[in-house]
């Protein structure tokens, strides 16, 4: 997806990196991620580090493991082509979508972020514009959706903070695959709402 003056920028893998970085026009650098640590922090890497045991290994191979970017990446990290997702992926990925993949997501959110040396301030600050844009751009965000980042808004009061940004991460990760398919982004949902929150801020099924 290419970006212009007359671009809605909507809610896509790709954008999710350049909110990250600072990258998405239309909105206001908040650092979420330091200058810094986004040098070698291409989109590939980012991706192949979030999704490394989410999807399956053979095609987190083909997808990121060649030393150019894909026309099949390339759709998969913009939401274009007739069908983003290989129709095979999209089958395991929806298949896959568990509590349990949930957890597994949360921990390599929250392995990327603490070795980003990420600005918690900045998210907090950065993600209502975020969730706005993509809320005003994206067909698929309904208010089901926006409602959860409530929550976790919410949430802040009585869980540590880098805890409910792991969460949000993972909400906003878990979006960029699935919010075309509400169906499935619903099932995620329902399946975080069984999970326990002990103490330590770990998530358990």
């Amino acid at each position: 997806m290419e970006s212009g003056a007359n671009t809605k920028e909507v809610l896509t893998p790709k954008n999710v990196y350049r909110f990250l970085t600072d990258n998405l026009p239309g909105l206001y650098p908040h650092g979420v991620i330091p200058v810094a640590e986004r040098k070698g922090l291409t989109l590939v890497k980012f991706w192949a580090q979030v999704l490394d045991g989410i999807i399956p290994p053979e095609w987190h191979a083909s997808l990121f493991g060649g030393t150019q970017r894909s026309r099949r990446l390339s759709d998969m990290m913009n939401r274009t082509g007739v069908q983003p997702l290989p129709p095979k992926l999209q089958q395991e990925m929806n298949a896959l979508l568990s509590g349990e993949t949930l957890i597994r997501l949360s921990q390599q959110v929250q392995d990327f972020l603490r070795s980003a040396h990420y600005d918690a301030d900045a998210l907090t600050r950065a993600l209502p514009d975020f969730v706005r844009m993509m809320m005003e751009n994206e067909e698929c965000m309904k208010p089901e959706h926006e409602q959860v980042f409530e929550n976790l808004r919410q949430s802040r009061e009585t869980l540590p903070r880098t805890f409910v940004d792991m969460l949000t991460l993972s909400w906003l990760v878990l979006l960029a695959f699935y919010a075309c398919h509400v169906r499935a982004a619903r099932a995620a949902v329902d399946d975080r709402a069984q999970l326990r929150i002990v103490p330590s801020g770990a998530i358990k099924g």
